[in-house]
Parts: structure tokens; C-alpha cells; sequence
């Protein structure tokens, strides 16, 4: 069962300036993902996961709330493989959602976003693990 509980989301503020200051970008013209490896050691949870949209952009809160509730479910849906590549590899990371569109998506359109770019982390996750275990 896939669940999001409060173990995974990214709540300390020193994680969240570490990852803004250490962190690698992927994105597109909507979404952005901001990711950084984690110093702390957590198999049963190696993701922590924040999410974010601008005040700059959408200026009611319940905007910008439904926008990240429907990111938080996308993410909740599509988080399985990404969680099992990283137990696999014993690692952990930070991650930060960030909605960078100024027009609002429908939650099919946020949820295929997603899926893209936590593929594309898996890949340079991989790749990076690929890298470090040749000696």
C-alpha cells in the first residue's frame, strides 16, 4: 500500500537549506526537482520529500494548496520504484517538488511530470552507483 506519512516529508530547516545549497536540479517547464544526498541513515524511509509552490505565481493559498495536494498524491502513486532502487543501493536523499507554472495542470498532466522526473532521478541515481562500484 502506498501511503505518505509524516517519516517522509521534509520538515527540518537546516535540510532544506542544505539542499538548496548542495542540491542537483532536474526539471521541465512546470515542475522542477531539487534532490541532494541525504547524511542521514534511514532504510525504511530514504527519501524525505518536500513540496512547493510560488507565491509569486499563484497568489491564493487554495491555489497553491490544491496544487500541492495533487503533487503529494502523484508523488504518493508513483514513489515505489524510486524508494526500491534506493533501498537496494542503501542510500538516502532529499527531495523538493517545486510547481513552477504559471498556469494550473490538471492532475493527470502533474502526475505524468512526476513519474518523468523521479525516472530521471533513478537514472542518475544508477548511473552514479554504476560509476562508484567500478574500481
Amino acid at each position: 500500500m502506498a501511503t505518505f506519512g509524516k517519516e517522509e516529508r521534509l520538515k527540518k530547516q537546516k535540510d532544506i537549506e542544505s539542499l538548496f545549497k548542495n542540491g542537483n536540479v532536474l526539471g521541465d517547464k512546470s515542475i522542477r526537482l531539487v534532490f541532494a544526498i541525504s547524511d542521514k541513515n534511514s532504510l525504511q524511509y530514504p527519501l524525505k520529500i518536500g513540496f512547493s509552490v510560488s507565491k509569486r505565481n499563484y497568489k491564493k493559498a487554495v491555489d497553491r494548496n490544491r496544487i500541492k495536494r495533487l503533487m503529494r498524491e502523484a508523488y504518493r502513486k508513483s514513489k515505489s520504484s524510486t524508494n526500491r532502487l534506493l533501498v537496494d543501493y542503501k542510500l538516502n536523499y532529499i527531495l523538493i517538488f517545486i510547481f513552477i507554472s504559471k498556469e494550473k495542470h490538471s492532475f493527470r498532466v502533474i502526475e505524468e511530470k512526476i513519474k518523468t522526473l523521479l525516472i530521471r532521478f533513478e537514472r542518475i541515481i544508477i548511473k552514479g552507483n554504476k560509476n562508484n562500484n567500478v574500481e
